[in-house]
């Protein structure tokens, strides 16, 4: 689950950053008893480089506590820091702050995910069981021709993600924030498109 997990997979509270890593997170703003929890996520490079030609390379270490079914949604705010301020990046044909459900997500994906879900021993349908979800070093892919012009306009720099997962209540069952310092392909752009593929 990247990226979402990204992963996809991707606001700030950023208390686990490393001098060789510029992405940082920070989970408490889940609930006491969260269905995820991440114990490491790594994005190395300084600052994270996305292009067609070259993929990002992931490691992340969760464990799915509770059963994560078709009734969950993916709600990803995402920012970018503009001089002295942050900067919401609109939902537009469904990049940046948008909402998904997470299993047509993972439908969607299947070409992306399912070989990442497989390498982990698990199987490549929802809903999520519980267990351990590990990957090291995985080479992820950013198929950056199909990002909108508006998305694309926002360029390199400061980002801030807030991704929220939520029950059929709506009601949050896991929480994270990232922050990443993102070099961009000028020629090509970058976003991850959450809800077709990538």
């Amino acid at each position: 689950m990247i990226q979402t997990l990204v992963t996809f997979l991707l606001r700030a509270a950023l208390v686990q950053s490393t001098l060789t890593d510029p992405l940082s997170w920070d989970d408490s703003c889940s609930p006491d008893d969260p269905a995820l929890k991440i114990h490491s996520l790594s994005v190395p490079g300084d600052p994270i480089e996305i292009s067609n030609d070259k993929p990002i390379t992931v490691s992340f270490d969760s464990t799915v506590n509770t059963e994560i079914g078709s009734d969950v949604s993916v709600n990803l705010k995402i920012k970018k820091k503009e001089a002295f301020i942050w900067v919401e990046i609109p939902c537009v044909d469904k990049f940046g702050s948008c909402s998904y459900n997470l299993c047509d997500m993972v439908t969607k994906q299947n070409s992306t995910l399912c070989p990442i879900l497989q390498k982990m021993g698990k199987q490549c349908s929802c809903p999520f069981k519980t267990g351990d979800y590990k990957l090291d070093n995985y080479p992820f892919k950013v198929d950056t021709s199909k990002i909108p012009g508006p998305i694309k306009s926002f360029g390199d720099g400061q980002f801030k993600i807030e991704a929220t997962l939520t029950d059929g209540d709506g009601d949050s069952i896991f929480c994270v924030d990232i922050k990443a310092s993102i070099k961009i392909d000028n020629k090509k752009g970058v976003f991850i498109d959450f809800d077709g593929s990538f």
